[in-house]
């Protein structure tokens, strides 16, 4: 679960949803546990002023991680559909790489209207930049963030071109 607080906040608040979430020190940050389940985290994020992301929904580990049958194609996920629902109920958005793989099509219907965003992050460096979706907000802060992903069909874009192109230009209005 991605946490994303707003820049004028501190490494305080990180450290707070940790503790909340009862994780444990990891040296690696991507492998830390936490005894809290993902909705009772998202919760917390929500409660300290911030907003969850489920990072990388579709791969392991991720909320749809499953199995494909090799003969029929069939998806089974490996959680059941109630504890996706409970996760799905309290976070604000879904990362995913690929809308088109068989765990997000299995999905499909349980994640419309939801804000599925791409991102890329620094697990790895060379990664960095590779992915990203395009927001529409009056003003780049939390609430704007919060109010993009409530209304994910005229604030989102998700690109399929060369990352850091130019946004789609919108027509100019004035009143």
């Amino acid at each position: 679960i991605l946490a994303v607080f707003d820049v004028a906040e501190t490494s305080a608040k990180v450290h707070a949803v940790k503790a909340l979430a009862k994780c444990n020190d990891h040296a690696n940050n991507a492998e830390s546990m936490c005894m809290e389940s993902a909705a009772a985290i998202c919760d917390h994020i929500r409660q300290l002023g911030g907003t969850s992301i489920l990072a990388h929904a579709e791969e392991p580990n991720g909320i749809f991680v499953g199995t494909v049958d090799a003969a029929t194609g069939a998806f089974t996920p490996k959680n059941s559909g109630r504890v996706v629902d409970q996760i799905l109920e309290k976070c604000d958005a879904i990362e995913s790489h690929d809308l088109t793989c068989p765990a997000m099509l299995h999905f499909a219907a349980k994640v419309s209207g939801k804000a599925l965003v791409d991102g890329s992050d620094a697990h790895r460096l060379q990664k960095a930049g590779t992915r990203h979706v395009w927001m529409k907000m009056a003003n780049p802060s939390i609430e704007g963030l919060r109010l993009a992903f409530l209304d994910p069909e005229s604030s989102l874009i998700r690109p399929s071109g060369t990352p850091l192109s130019a946004p789609p230009k919108a027509p100019e209005r004035r009143i």
